[in-house]
């Protein structure tokens, strides 16, 4: 790339929100937003979901976390190894993310209603394994054919990578509020599986991608 001369209007384009063309990138970046919300709303309180609400020791918490974060770690990177070229040879996108979504919704309310510390088990192999492999493969590869202004594509991917962060942050906010607030956290997953749900919706909207 020729070397911009840094002026202020330079400043400021690299700093700047895109106006132009941006609607896809909008509804992608909330759409990403909202589905790591929901699924760090659970994961940012693992601990306390499993010694508070499924009432574990110490010790069987700390190996039921560490047999999640396993089923994590492998579940989502073979999903992903396979989400990502299938997405290339079937030329589809939006549908594959929109999946991810809804599967992450379904894996959040098994323990809403299943009251027993294996629901987070289920948990871990269904949304964080797979819906998380998925949507991390393919919604990548969403938010490049959603960038409106290819000159600015890394400052614009710097953008979509602040859901990423938000949601990390926000996540256990959410639930933090749905226990002091609506008295537990049956409603903290109801809550974040419909803010899975609503991230679904969203990211459907979305018209330059398949």
């Amino acid at each position: 790339m020729p070397k911009e001369r840094l002026d202020r209007a330079a400043l400021l384009r690299s700093f700047s929100f895109p106006t132009r063309g941006a609607r896809d990138f909008y509804i992608a970046l909330i759409g990403k937003l909202l589905f790591v919300l929901a699924m760090y709303a659970v994961t940012g309180y693992e601990l306390y979901i499993l010694t508070d609400h499924f009432v574990l020791d110490a010790a069987a918490a700390a190996a039921m976390i560490a047999t999640i974060a396993g089923i994590q770690t492998i579940g989502s990177l073979v999903t992903g190894v396979i989400a990502g070229p299938l997405s290339d040879r079937l030329g589809r996108r939006k549908v594959m993310v929109v999946a991810s979504a809804v599967l992450l919704a379904a894996a959040l309310l098994v323990p809403a209603v299943w009251d027993d510390s294996v629901s987070m088990i289920v948990f871990a192999v269904f949304g964080l394994g797979i819906a998380f492999g998925v949507f991390n493969a393919v919604d990548q590869a969403l938010n490049f054919d959603v960038l409106p202004d290819p000159s600015t594509a890394a400052k614009d991917l710097g953008i979509l990578n602040m859901a990423n962060t938000g949601g990390q942050i926000l996540g256990p906010v959410v639930m933090a509020f749905a226990v002091t607030s609506f008295g537990g956290y049956d409603a903290g997953f109801w809550i974040s599986a419909g803010i899975a749900l609503v991230a679904a919706v969203l990211i459907s909207f979305v018209r330059k991608v398949r």
